[in-house]
């Protein structure tokens, strides 16, 4: 008899966070690696590029916590502030910093 999977779902501490320094690589690597974002740009960031693609629309807020959008706020770490700050502007470079951003990371973290 097969199995009836209605109403199964994964609990939540097993689904990946997708706004992850793992979810910026991963969406980093569908980039072309020569072209240019604009960090200090509110629709060309990095990082508002990514979270549009994870979540929909997002503009830059420049407020001090690095929240994105009134209505859906979402902060970055200091591990995606550097990734998407450091020069040059390139995903293959911004690519780079985030596997060696990863690759840092204590063991088990």
């Amino acid at each position: 008899m097969p199995l009836d999977q209605r109403g199964f779902e994964i609990p939540d501490e097993t689904k990946p966070d997708v706004f992850s320094l793992e979810g910026l690589r991963d969406w980093l690597r569908t980039k072309p690696i020569l072209d240019v974002y604009r960090y200090s740009s509110g629709e060309n960031c990095l990082i508002t590029q990514f979270a549009s693609a994870v979540f929909g629309k997002y503009t830059l807020s420049l407020h001090p916590d690095t929240s994105f959008s009134v209505e859906n706020s979402i902060s970055m770490t200091q591990e995606m502030r550097w990734v998407a700050a450091d020069w040059p502007h390139t995903f293959g470079a911004a690519l780079e910093r985030c596997n060696r951003a990863i690759a840092a990371r204590p063991k088990g973290a």
